[in-house]
């Protein structure tokens, strides 16, 4: 199954926000995503390393501890830092000692590569109660992005990609009622990837969900 579909974002903390594409993020020094669990933040960081990896350094969080030789920065372009979040969940650091030691490796690496520019994705809610202001005394000009929905077209081409007919899919989904499911694409996934099996009954969001349960037990 072809899964990926080139996501837009938009700009939060300028005066007139601004609807771009991802390469755009990488013009800055350092900019974060914002998204909730399974909106897209993660698959379009690793298909960008996947593209450019002999520029890319892409590191989950939750092993940001295990960053200690930088020596590789000096031939990388980009750093993608994932699921600030998630590593405040899994390690055993508060807030503020995660926000020290992010800071600190950001600066060890601009300290090595002076050119290199980062990308960090977080959900809405620890970025601005957590680490907001302390990046922004790194660079004052960090810009934050929003990752949009899924609109229409994206879902198309996700259909087009997986060989399913768009106007019987579109039909499907509008007799079970399951439209306002489509704006998370790990749903959207879930629906293409089991719809030969779905298309033969009625199936309710509980079914999508029960299934997507199973695939991450």
């Amino acid at each position: 199954m072809s899964d990926f579909i080139k996501r837009k974002f938009e700009t939060q903390n300028i005066q007139e926000k601004q609807t771009v594409e991802f390469e755009n993020l990488l013009k800055n020094n350092i900019s974060v995503i914002l998204g909730e669990p399974a909106s897209g933040k993660t698959k379009q960081l690793k298909q960008f390393e996947k593209e450019n990896s002999d520029d890319v350094h892409f590191v989950e969080l939750v092993n940001i501890e295990t960053e200690s030789n930088l020596e590789f920065v000096q031939n990388k372009k980009y750093i993608l830092l994932d699921s600030i979040d998630e590593s405040l969940r899994v390690n055993n650091m508060n807030s503020k000692q995660l926000q020290n030691r992010l800071t600190a490796y950001i600066k060890e690496c601009q300290n090595m590569n002076s050119e290199i520019k980062f990308l960090i994705t977080c959900r809405q809610f620890e970025w601005k109660e957590y680490f907001e202001d302390e990046l922004k005394k790194l660079d004052e000009e960090l810009i934050i992005y929003q990752i949009l929905d899924l609109e229409k077209t994206d879902i198309d081409e996700l259909l087009r990609q997986n060989e399913i007919n768009q106007d019987e899919f579109w039909k499907y989904i509008s007799d079970n009622f399951l439209d306002s499911l489509l704006k998370n694409i790990f749903i959207v996934q879930t629906i293409i990837e089991n719809y030969n099996e779905y298309k033969t009954k009625a199936i309710t969001y509980i079914d999508i969900y029960m299934d997507i349960k199973k695939q991450l037990l």
